[in-house]
């Protein structure tokens, strides 16, 4: 790390200390749970695991792909997808709680695993599903499995806002999408492109810049898009035109992850995990993952800002 890059971190009062390191571990999404404890979900086969504050681990029985996150009663589940069908799985046992059918004919869509997305309650789901008659995007109540809606529209990346009344959807072409839910109603996006390379990952929050005219605004956010290649963007849907580059990342952005504040975010990719000021794309910390030819998965604790780099093989 140079002088300029470790400044911007000691004025952003952030610092990083390796607490444990995980030779060969694969980890495709990251969660905290209140008590800091780590849940990483699997990747490529590979188990996931719990990691403790203190460095232990546990490894998990489930080996199934997809995004994590902790239930307000402290349960980790994963969100993961199979043939015909997604189901939330409790990680500790491997037990479905619930299994969301498709249509005859369709599959979930595949980038850095399956394109679904959970909340961080894990109250709402969602996935991007394909067949020969065309593509959708649906999403779910995890605890009825009643459908919330659906988008006649293709992704490659979904992403839920925090309390979940908003998902945004990326594609091939580099649009971003952001529909209520329920009802999956298209209340915002960005049609013009950087590029027209795939998005290939997407992190959405509340935008914190109050302006003067926004009393009555309900359309502040922020949307985060990582782009094939490692271009990544930060995007302010109020005036659908960036508000930070982010520029620097080494060939992939795989996974993001904004604080809960909207003032950093996180952005996991080969070879190690990056953390970004929101308002200029200011890189203020970089943290290694370790070995040569990975790719890391972010995730940000609210309280204590902490940091956790999951390895993924490739």
């Amino acid at each position: 790390m140079d002088t300029i890059e470790q400044a911007a971190g000691a004025l952003a009062g952030l610092d990083a200390t390796q607490i444990c390191f995980f030779e060969g571990a694969g980890g495709g999404s990251a969660a905290f749970g209140h008590d800091g404890t780590a849940l990483i979900g699997g990747a490529e086969g590979k188990p996931g695991l719990l990691i403790f504050a203190n460095g232990t681990t546990k490894e998990l029985p489930t080996r199934a792909e997809g995004p994590v996150c902790w239930t307000t009663n402290g349960v980790p589940l994963l969100m993961s997808a199979a043939s015909n069908n997604c189901a939330l799985q409790e990680v500790l046992t491997g037990i479905a709680r619930r299994v969301f059918m498709l249509a005859e004919g369709e599959q979930v869509r595949r980038g850095y695993g399956p394109v679904v997305a959970i909340t961080q309650d894990g109250n709402r789901v969602a996935a991007a599903v394909s067949s020969s008659g065309g593509a959708r995007v649906i999403a779910w109540d995890s605890a009825s499995g009643e459908v919330l809606g659906e988008a006649a529209v293709s992704a490659t990346a979904l992403a839920f806002i925090e309390d979940g009344s908003m998902i945004a959807t990326g594609d091939e072409e580099g649009r971003i999408r952001v529909y209520s839910v329920p009802g999956m109603v298209e209340m915002s996006g960005v049609s013009q492109s950087v590029s027209s390379r795939p998005i290939r990952c997407l992190a959405l929050t509340r935008d914190r810049l109050v302006r003067n005219e926004s009393v009555n605004q309900t359309n502040a956010w922020l949307v985060a898009a990582g782009y094939k290649g490692g271009e990544l963007v930060i995007w302010d849907l109020t005036t659908r035109f960036p508000r930070a580059y982010c520029r620097g990342s080494s060939w992939s952005v795989a996974s993001l992850a904004f604080h809960p504040d909207g003032l950093m975010l996180a952005s996991g990719g080969r070879p190690e995990v990056r953390i970004w000021d929101t308002m200029t794309g200011q890189l203020l910390l970089r943290i290694p993952a370790g070995g040569g030819g990975t790719e890391a998965a972010a995730g940000i604790r609210p309280v204590a800002r902490r940091l956790r780099p999951a390895r993924l093989p490739g």
